[in-house]
Parts: C-alpha cells; sequence; structure tokens
C-alpha cells in the first residue's frame, strides 16, 4: 500500500517511521532541500516557516522524545534549535528514513482518481529556489495521503487602521529569524500578539532594540521552563498520579493554585500583564528571562493597537508612542490546505474538525489523514508519533474508523469542550491535554500501559509509570510497535534527567548512565512506591464511588 506524506518536519518523518513498521510504503515529498521542519533553521526567508536562531525547546528533552529514540543523555534538559535538529536528524539516520523522501518537491493537487475514490491522484513538480530546473508537473497514484504540513505555515496578519502609513520594516515572527541582527540595534520596537513567537521575539529582541513595546489584546499567564530546585516543569506536571488527583479535586481548585505559583514569580497585575482568564483558559507564555527585561524596562507591555499613524502607534487606552522603528506581527498562523478541494476540506477560523484530531469524517475510509494538526500542553513529538502510528494500523486494516456520522459527533463535541474551557480564539481550536490524548491514541493503537498487570507483575516499573513523568516511551511496553528497550528507558530516565543538569557529567549523583539503568529509584523504593499507591488508588476509587464520580473516571481511561 503506497502513502503519500506531504512534508518530512517531525510529523512527516514519524509518519514515515510509523508506514514502515507496518509494512507499508511510504513516500513523503518535502519543499525544502532537507527535513525538519520548523526545527531546520535556516536564515533564508522564503515562505518556509522555521524557529528564530535563538530559540530553545519549551518542553523537556525526555518528554519530547521520539518513543524508541531516547535523546543523548548527556543533552541538557531544555535543546537549542539545532541541538533539536541533530536529533531529528540522527533518529532519521538510525532508520533509514531518507531514502523514503522526496526533497525540493511541492505538492501541486491532491484529488480522489475517477476510477477508484479510495485511491488519490497527486500532483507534484520541482520546488523553486532549491537548486532545481523548472519542469512540468507530474502525477501519482497513491492509497492513502497523509497532511504533515503542520499548523504554522501561513502567517496570520491583522489589518490595523492606518498600518499602510507605517513607513518603517514590518514583519511576521514567521520572518523574525535573527532577532540578534544588527539591524535591530537602538531601534524602537513594537511586538503584536501574546503567543510565544510573540513573546520570544519580545525577550530576544530586547537584547538589541532601545526598547520593545509589547501590545496584547488580553494579557497572558508567563511561565518558566524550570520549578523549585531547577526542575523542567513538565516533568513535575505530566505524571499520571498528579492527573488523577486534578480529576479527583476538580480543575478550578488546580487553576487557583496553578495562579499562586505564577504570580509568586511575577505579579500579572504590576507590569500590566494579567489576563481576564484563569490558567489554563489560554497557553501561558513560557520564558525565564521576561521578569528581568520587564524590570529594567527593555519590555515595556501596552494594551492592543487601535490604529498607526506614520511612526506612531495609538493603543486602545487611548495611550501612544511615537518614533517607532520596526513592527512584529506575533500574531499566530492559519490552517489552510491549498492543495485540497477548497469546498470539501476548507478550515474556517482554524477549526480542523477532525475525528480525533486526526481523520476527516468525510473520508470514512481513513485514507485522508492529518498528522499533528494540535496545540497540545506538552510536546508535540510524541503526539506525531502517535497519531501516525494510528493512521498506519487503519492504512493497514488493522484498526477500524467509526461511521462518518459518529466522527462528525466527536469532532463537534471536541469543539464543545475546548470552547467551554477555553478563551474564544483561533488559537485554541486545535488544543488537548497531554496524557489523556497521548491515552486516547494509545487505546486506538492498543498500546495503552496496563497498569494493572505492571501493578501485579512489575510494581517497579508501575511506580515509575505512575509517579515518574509520563515519557513516551510508556506507549511501547506493549501492543503493536512495542519496543524491548522501553522498560529500561522508562527506568532509566531519572538518571538521564540528572545527567542533564549536570552537563553531561555523571559524577557525585549516580554511576553512569547505560541502558540497562535500573533509573534513579532503587528497585526497592518503587516496590514501596507500589504499595503506597496501591492504597492510595483503593482509597481514592472509593471516595470517587461515594461521590458518583467513578463512572466519569472510567470514561477518563485511568
Amino acid at each position: 500500500m503506497r502513502i503519500c506524506i506531504i512534508g518530512a518536519g517531525v510529523s512527516g518523518i514519524a509518519a514515515v517511521k510509523a508506514c514502515l513498521d507496518e509494512g507499508l510504503e511510504p513516500m513523503a515529498f518535502e519543499r525544502s532541500s532537507d527535513l525538519g521542519g520548523l526545527w531546520r533553521y535556516t536564515d533564508l526567508v522564503d515562505g518556509k516557516a522555521c524557529v528564530m536562531r535563538t530559540t530553545m525547546m519549551n518542553t523537556s528533552k525526555e518528554m519530547s522524545a521520539f518513543s524508541d529514540f531516547p535523546p543523548p543523555a548527556e543533552y541538557s534538559n531544555f535543546l537549542h534549535n539545532s541541538r533539536v535538529f541533530e536529533y531529528i536528524q540522527a533518529y532519521a539516520e538510525r532508520f533509514n528514513l531518507r531514502s523514503s523522501i522526496r526533497f525540493g518537491t511541492e505538492i501541486v493537487k491532491v484529488r480522489k482518481t475517477s476510477s477508484d475514490p479510495d485511491k488519490w491522484l497527486v500532483a507534484f513538480r520541482p520546488a523553486a529556489g532549491v537548486g532545481n530546473e523548472p519542469n512540468e508537473e507530474q502525477c501519482e497514484t497513491f492509497d492513502a495521503v497523509w497532511v504533515c504540513t503542520g499548523h504554522h505555515a501561513i502567517p496570520n496578519l491583522p489589518a490595523y487602521p492606518g498600518a499602510d502609513s507605517f513607513p518603517g520594516e514590518v514583519l511576521h515572527s514567521h520572518s523574525c529569524r535573527d532577532p540578534l541582527s544588527e539591524k535591530f540595534l537602538d531601534k524602537t520596537v513594537l511586538v503584536i500578539g501574546a503567543g510565544n513567537s510573540a513573546g520570544d521575539a519580545v525577550v530576544e529582541l530586547s537584547h538589541r532594540a532601545r526598547v520593545v513595546y509589547w501590545s496584547t489584546k488580553r494579557g497572558t499567564w508567563v511561565s518558566n521552563r524550570v520549578v523549585d530546585h531547577g526542575w523542567p516543569k513538565d516533568l513535575v506536571l505530566a505524571r499520571r498520579y498528579q492527573m488523577w488527583l486534578i480529576r479527583l479535586i476538580g480543575l478550578r481548585y488546580f487553576r487557583r493554585q496553578l495562579e499562586k505559583s505564577l504570580q509568586s514569580r511575577l505579579d500579572h497585575d504590576l507590569y500590566g500583564l494579567r489576563p481576564a482568564h484563569s490558567p489554563l483558559q489560554q497557553h501561558t507564555f513560557v520564558n525565564d528571562e521576561l521578569p528581568n527585561r520587564l524590570a529594567a524596562g527593555l519590555v515595556k507591555v501596552r494594551p492592543d493597537v487601535a490604529r498607526i499613524d506614520n511612526r506612531c502607534v495609538t493603543f486602545v487606552d487611548g495611550s501612544s508612542v511615537n518614533g517607532v522603528d520596526v513592527i512584529v506581527y506575533g500574531t499566530g498562523y492559519r490552517i489552510d490546505f491549498p492543495f485540497l478541494d477548497s469546498e470539501q476540506f476548507s478550515v474556517s477560523n482554524n477549526e480542523t474538525r477532525f475525528y480525533k484530531h486526526v481523520f476527516h469524517p468525510s473520508v470514512p475510509s481513513g485514507s485522508l489523514a492529518f498528522i499533528g494538526f494540535v496545540q497540545p500542553l506538552g510536546a508535540t513529538i510524541p503526539i506525531a508519533e502517535a497519531q501516525s502510528r494510528w493512521a498506519a494500523r487503519v492504512a493497514k486494516g488493522s484498526c477500524q474508523l467509526p461511521p462518518a456520522q459518529d466522527m462528525i459527533e466527536d469532532a463537534q463535541q471536541r469543539r464543545r469542550a475546548v470552547a467551554a474551557r477555553f478563551v474564544r480564539s483561533a488559537r485554541h481550536t486545535i488544543q488537548v491535554d497531554w496524557i489523556p490524548y497521548m491515552d486516547e491514541l494509545a487505546a486506538e493503537i492498543g498500546c495503552r500501559p496496563p497498569l494493572l498487570r505492571l501493578l501485579l507483575t512489575d510494581p517497579a516499573l508501575f511506580g515509575a509509570v505512575v509517579f515518574e513523568p509520563c515519557t513516551p516511551y510508556q506507549f511501547r511496553l506493549v501492543g503493536p510497535g512495542a519496543w524491548p528497550g522501553a522498560r529500561a528507558a522508562i527506568l532509566g530516565q531519572m538518571d538521564r534527567i540528572r545527567l542533564g543538569m549536570r552537563g553531561g557529567l555523571s559524577g557525585g549523583f549516580c554511576s553512569e548512565v547505560e541502558h540497562g539503568s535500573d533509573g534513579f529509584l532503587s528497585n526497592s523504593s518503587l516496590l514501596v512506591t507500589a504499595a503506597v499507591a496501591t492504597a492510595a488508588v483503593a482509597a481514592s476509587l472509593w471516595l470517587l464511588k461515594r461521590t458518583g464520580a467513578f463512572s466519569n473516571l472510567i470514561d477518563y481511561h485511568i
């Protein structure tokens, strides 16, 4: 079975690997000259999105890993983009993925064949600007098409009154490749938007500019990458037992505690950043340096822009700034699929309406899949990989999709849930919570960690799975695609995390880290932990049954 994969970023190469694992025949088409997508930095602004020169990962290396390929233990816990690209390349080399990718090729049109509605005719041509000679379009037939182009490809540019009168430089964060460039030296810069791209641009530009004004429509909560004692925040929060506790005590209480924590680090009221909504109703901006830049006056917060008059920018509160030299729009991206039928597969306000964020209900056979079109509260790479594994099982015929109407109802229910929880915005249409969504995909694949069986047969592993970070290796313990190294990877993850904290030096806390390591917690410690866990789970289930919430807990797949 031939699978056309559009794009060779992290989603695309995960899709290629998943196809090869299931015995399918993938062919990925990548417009640029190399794989990596957003994580392949280039100075060339050619319409292709990529990170800034200074970009660091906001999620830690273990949480962001491919599930059967742990990053090198000596890597720091938060990787510079060059390290991420190095890791992606190593993954592609390890599993020989390049031979299934056609570089320098862009997709022109994808449509169903007239002879067989379950097959696809894909038109492609050499991409401009990557050393290709002009050439005519070619067409090939495929059994399925997977779209892996990502949702950071097409910049969204809002229209402000008078914007055409601005004589300075205007760019989107999509094109702000090197914020430390000399062209920003001593300039007055206005950055519009409150997402991570906008916020990162604000902080990095403040190292060169005279002053950076940060205009946000509704403010934002600011978080940092690490918590007490320098531990990566996602490694502390993304644990199964904490997910259970949140479900038990309620999200509202957790929001209040999180708000107190964020306020203790940075008083959002004092600096004009406090939004009307509470944390977890909008993506927090993750940055460790912003408080210092605010305190130094190098970054100044302003409300939304009302109008632009030459170099004078007026804000909705009536205040204004004169002498603006550069405007950077950090206003997000639009999801669009220009190579698909615009009527059947159109996207409005970034609402994709896919079944479980992967399959389009209008193609009930599952031969059209969308990989990586989610905005998780966590790492994207493992989710794209899990989506690919599921799509490969569907393509092979090992998994069946429900009827089209059921898929439509699922997509509608997800839209309602997102609308009820998050601030209404094009940024919050594809939100997912990391552990629940990964478990949901794993259930479709058949690789969810068997917690009860682990408790009874492997208490040490049970303790790590429940009480340590929920790393992607958990989804390689059993089922299709099970990896023999998954257990060792899980039990050794705390050693690798600490090794990253010490810059690759192992002395002072544990022995040399190897794949067969039992991990930071000894087997005896994990046995005690598992015993305590059993009592705690039993007590929690009794309480849930008494309060009538037991059925909800079961629905949540605990």
